[in-house]
């Protein structure tokens, strides 16, 4: 009966790509957070996604010399990781796909 109430709740779960603005509020101004988005974030049967162009982004931003953004792309990708966030597997050839 586990089993099945483990796969039932793994089928209800909710698959999430996080934007880049809330993964620098996620790990860096957690105050910034709506209720609903910290609850998605609590629950533990919905699956997190970042994709590496908003690393990238961050690191673009950071690297621009902007006093008030100095947020670590690399501190930021390791925090994701360790929290069971997972990196979308994104490609040129997903990148230009979109278009058709």
């Amino acid at each position: 009966m586990t089993a099945k109430k483990n796969n039932a709740s793994s089928l209800l779960a909710g698959r999430y790509l996080i934007d880049t603005h809330a993964l620098i509020w996620i790990a860096w101004q957690p105050e910034k957070l709506n209720k609903e988005t910290i609850a998605i974030l609590a629950d533990h049967n919905n699956r997190l996604y970042y994709s590496p162009a908003s690393i990238q982004k961050i690191a673009i931003k950071a690297d621009s010399g902007k006093p008030d953004f100095c947020f670590d792309p690399a501190e930021l990708t390791q925090g994701l990781t360790a929290a069971g966030y997972i990196e979308l597997a994104i490609t040129a050839r997903h990148a230009y796909a979109i278009r058709h």
